[in-house]
């Protein structure tokens, strides 16, 4: 609307970038930034996991589980909400410039999540992919595994949880 970008950035692991995980350039953009984890990005000095208008995301805090905290909760007209800096225990996660070889980067790198990773079952699961990255089923839960949702939480941000944020389901 009005010239403006509109992008949406949604259930997505942004991490180990040297500048910023996730930013806006411009004033005129209007981004919808659901359900992302932003975790060490920036500098060892300057933490900067989310920029521009958008506001930066410092480590999360956590509740008396040891569940992070999200920047706000969701409702009908937040259009960034729901985002968390946590790490996010994946697999094996390589750096591809420290690889020669990509073969052997594929073969070696797995930045599935995880068990004790707090990105099972965070993500949104609305207009969220039927698959992941692996052709894999994602709206599924394991019960025991990630982010219960059962009992239903209340409120507007009440929809069950069963996608996990990144490109893999746990």
């Amino acid at each position: 609307p009005d010239g403006r970008v509109v992008a949406t950035v949604q259930n997505n692991i942004i991490t180990s970038n040297t500048s910023t995980g996730l930013s806006t350039v411009s004033a005129r953009a209007l981004p919808k930034v659901f359900h992302n984890d932003a975790w060490g990005n920036g500098t060892p000095a300057q933490s900067s996991n989310f920029g521009g208008t958008l506001a930066n995301l410092s480590p999360s805090a956590s509740d008396l589980a040891g569940n992070p905290i999200p920047d706000a909760t969701c409702t009908p007209t937040t259009t960034i909400c729901g985002n968390i800096s946590v790490n996010p225990f994946f697999v094996n996660p390589v750096d591809p410039r420290n690889v020669s070889d990509r073969a052997e980067f594929y073969r070696i790198a797995n930045f599935e999540l995880r068990s004790e990773s707090k990105l099972i079952d965070r993500g949104k699961d609305k207009d969220s992919p039927s698959r992941d990255f692996k052709g894999r089923i994602r709206i599924v839960d394991i019960p025991g595994v990630g982010n219960e949702t059962s009992p239903p939480l209340t409120g507007p941000d009440s929809e069950p949880r069963s996608v996990d944020i990144g490109a893999f389901e746990f």
